[in-house]
């Protein structure tokens, strides 16, 4: 346990960083959960104090265990959403059987774009085509673009 330069209890390790910092809406104290080098902390929970109630507890090994754990929890939740987020994937039945027709969003700031790729029921891929960022992945535009024997089209958002 360490004091910063603005008198605040502090615990790192090589990834995060926790200060104890007084909640002056509540009239109390809470834990500013920072990933090391961001400016915004991840994760902000109230923090007990001592019988007196002015002075926080000690931020001791365990409870920044604790905390660590559920940031990194966090964390790894937001990124699976963001993933989901640019998969997209559903099958149709094609000409040969069943189609696997994937969608996954390429998030560029200088061309956002998707790829649209089909893979039949070995996992061989059948066709791939770039689309717009937009394109509205449904099973009713998947089994289209089958149909047409996966021939390049212009794709609107629907």
């Amino acid at each position: 346990m360490e004091i910063d330069e603005e008198g605040r209890l502090v615990r790192r390790n090589y990834k995060w960083v926790a200060r104890v910092v007084r909640h002056e809406e509540e009239d109390g104290w809470c834990v500013h959960l920072t990933k090391n080098g961001a400016d915004e902390p991840s994760l902000v929970v109230r923090w007990e104090t001592e019988k007196d109630r002015s002075t926080p507890k000690q931020l001791d090994e365990a409870s920044f265990t604790a905390l660590v754990r559920a940031a990194d929890g966090l964390e790894r939740r937001h990124r699976e959403r963001i993933e989901a987020a640019r998969r997209k994937s559903v099958i149709v039945d094609g000409d040969e059987g069943e189609v696997d027709v994937q969608l996954l969003v390429i998030p560029d700031d200088d061309d956002p774009h998707a790829v649209l790729t089909a893979c039949g029921r070995g996992g061989e891929r059948l066709a791939s085509e770039i689309v717009p960022a937009d394109f509205r992945m449904t099973r009713d535009n998947a089994a289209r673009w089958v149909r047409s024997g996966f021939r390049v089209q212009v794709w609107t958002a629907e």
